[in-house]
């Protein structure tokens, strides 16, 4: 098997072509194939570098987007049989309506095509299962008690990441290639480990960093950016904060671990989130130069940010009386907390001799996922 990970002439001359992301970096990313660390990759990596990509992930990824949809088609559904119920109104023809938009079936479709569309922008292709034939492989893995089946546990989940990387791997003995498979998964990392054609690395950023540019331009490209980041004057620096505001503000927040004091229950929820003061790494900068562009480079950095979060809370209690759950209080409170931000700067029109202010700067901070502990709850007593 490949040792470690592959050195950069393996990685430039396409004796290594190809890479893949597991289900769950994917899920990490937010299932977000336009903006964030998947959307960077197809401008970070070189063109001999192409994904494959398992249909079994590209099923997981809609298969996991599809539940809120599931969830909210039912919601829909369940509001219209009670509205019925209680008002004795004919919603029949609503009914009509929406079950005949296809609600469901058009989601599906949708997902399917944003993951088709993000394999065609990295080069690559979506590996049928029809393709290869992996059965007796696979359960040559599983009753071996080899990786990604591991000996101690419940071994039937892992066929899924077993098919995935049997597919892989062949894809590269038909090739007669190497691959990089970007996880986190033990499973994956120990099969590879075995593996002739397969690499493993941790992460989307592990991934992306195996092509980071190096040498005098990069460096000059690098320094120029760290210099404008760190002048609170410099147009870079006030869009990098701009960025970084509207992404604690517009990304989702979520209240959990209210600790009741009483006997009754709460409710909480995250109205407002906005930064209150951030902190850039100059030390976490790193460059990539745009295959095919010399003007063209994509810039990451890392910067922690305090956030001052509103959360409403309200409390009920219920009436054994009146048979029914009373509202007996509200409260509001601020949280701070802070929060690690990963930002892309995506660079055009770079020139060395002049300002770069001149430069052509785009900032994406994707929206991410955060949860705020609510703590304890405990009645008013005024």
């Amino acid at each position: 098997m490949p040792k470690g990970v592959p050195e950069a002439r393996e990685l430039w001359s396409g004796e290594v072509s190809f890479f893949s992301i597991d289900t769950n970096l994917i899920q990490q990313a937010g299932y977000k194939f336009d903006s964030g660390v998947l959307a960077q990759l197809p401008k970070q990596l070189p063109d001999t570098m192409e994904l494959q990509l398992p249909e079994i992930i590209l099923n997981e990824v809609v298969r996991h987007k599809m539940v809120s949809v599931l969830e909210s088609i039912k919601q829909f559904q369940s509001a219209s049989e009670n509205l019925q119920r209680l008002t004795t109104v004919n919603l029949k023809q609503v009914d009509e309506i929406f079950n005949g938009a296809g609600v469901e079936d058009y989601a599906r479709k949708q997902f399917e095509k944003e993951v088709f569309d993000y394999v065609k922008r990295c080069g690559g292709g979506v590996l049928s299962l029809d393709d290869v034939h992996i059965a007796g492989k696979i359960f040559e893995l599983y009753f071996s008690g080899l990786p990604p089946f591991a000996a101690n546990e419940k071994k039937k989940a892992e066929f899924p990441d077993a098919a995935c990387l049997v597919m892989l791997e062949s894809y590269a003995r038909e090739y007669n290639t190497q691959g990089i498979v970007a996880s986190d998964d033990r499973g994956w990392k120990d099969f590879a480990a075995e593996s002739e054609h397969i690499y493993c690395v941790g992460s989307i950023d592990e991934l992306a960093n195996l092509f980071a540019a190096t040498g005098e331009i990069a460096n000059s490209v690098r320094d120029r950016i760290v210099e404008a980041i760190n002048d609170p004057a410099s147009p870079l620096r006030k869009a990098l904060e701009v960025a970084l505001g509207e992404h604690i503000s517009n990304s989702n927040w979520h209240a959990e671990d209210a600790q009741v004091l009483f006997s009754g229950r709460v409710e909480s929820e995250v109205v407002e989130a906005v930064m209150a003061n951030y902190e850039l790494n100059n030390n976490s900068v790193s460059v990539w130069a745009v295959q095919g562009d010399q003007a063209s480079w994509v810039i990451e950095l890392a910067a922690e940010v305090d956030a001052c979060v509103v959360v409403d809370v309200a409390k009920y209690m219920w009436d054994w009386i009146d048979k029914d759950e009373l509202l007996i209080g509200t409260d509001s409170f601020d949280k701070s907390i802070k929060v690690p931000v990963e930002a892309f700067l995506q660079c055009s029109g770079v020139t060395l001799e002049g300002d770069i202010s001149s430069w052509d700067v785009t900032v994406d901070c994707q929206y991410q996922e955060y949860s705020v502990e609510v703590g304890e709850v405990e009645l008013d007593h005024d």
